[in-house]
């Protein structure tokens, strides 16, 4: 605890940190499976927050809370994560306010990626979002790895801190897990052939 700040990490969209300093907070995370759950969270309430499962993807610093059904609210999520991310707890106050332009000059900067052979970055490229794993054929969520995003492209990093990225998959395309287990991570991304 205390090692994730502000420094590091952007608040998810209309929410803030409670402590800019440490935005677990005393969040607790446990990780049962793949359910994400958060604990105790007496400092949190404390600060004004309240504990969220919070996801942070590769060498981005946009932290986003997971889509869920559940109807306790973000304390919960059930996730598979692909290499390369990672959930954790975070105290979250909720505002339902844009962030200004003042806050967004102090935000952290994302990694700056190198197209793989052959393609470039669109201006302004972002992530597409977190790759998603297709149901296998008993309907269980234990399949290949694909982007949501019909027009984004699965790419990898080999190694931690490399920025060179390589094209694993067309957009629509499906990978098997095991073809990626050799990379630090993977993510979604907006290509243009050159």
């Amino acid at each position: 605890m205390g090692d994730k700040t502000s420094e590091t990490y952007i608040s998810p969209l209309h929410y803030r940190f409670c402590d800019p300093k440490d935005i677990e907070n005393g969040c607790d995370c446990t990780k049962t499976n793949s359910i994400y759950e958060c604990g105790a969270e007496k400092d949190c309430e404390k600060a004004g927050g309240k504990c969220h499962v919070v996801i942070a993807g590769p060498g981005e610093p946009q932290l986003n809370m997971p889509k869920h059904d559940n109807p306790a609210g973000h304390e919960r999520a059930d996730l598979e994560l692909p290499p390369g991310w990672e959930a954790f707890c975070a105290c979250l106050k909720h505002t339902g306010k844009d962030p200004t332009d003042e806050e967004k000059k102090t935000w952290p900067k994302a990694t700056q990626w190198k197209a793989p052979k052959d393609y470039k970055l669109p201006e302004n490229a972002k992530p597409c979002g977190m790759p998603i794993k297709t149901n296998n054929q008993f309907g269980l969520g234990a399949g290949d790895w694909t982007c949501p995003d019909k027009d984004c492209y699965l790419v990898g990093v080999e190694k931690d801190g490399q920025t060179q990225l390589v094209k694993i998959a067309d957009p629509g395309g499906k990978v098997r897990p095991k073809d990626v287990s050799g990379y630090a991570s993977i993510f979604c991304i907006h290509l243009d052939k050159v």
